[in-house]
């Protein structure tokens, strides 16, 4: 149950970031940099900022909650 829960979250998340790019397409952030983000790498410099990640949490999170009172 829980490895559903997380797989769905991180999926959630890709959606969230998708949505985030097509909202801000003006700042040309590339999926390669977010992707660098998401798995946590090292390499690879990014312009993106912390705003901008807590941003695209806070995004999937409401997604999340906005799934969860559609089906209830």
């Amino acid at each position: 149950m829980m490895n559903a829960l997380v797989i769905i979250k991180l999926i959630i998340f890709q959606i969230s970031i998708i949505y985030y790019l097509k909202i801000k397409k003006k700042n040309k952030i590339k999926l390669n940099k977010i992707n660098s983000i998401f798995f946590l790498k090292k390499n690879g410099s990014s312009n993106i900022s912390s705003k901008q990640i807590m941003f695209i949490i806070h995004y999937s999170q409401s997604f999340i909650i906005k799934i969860i009172t559609i089906k209830i």
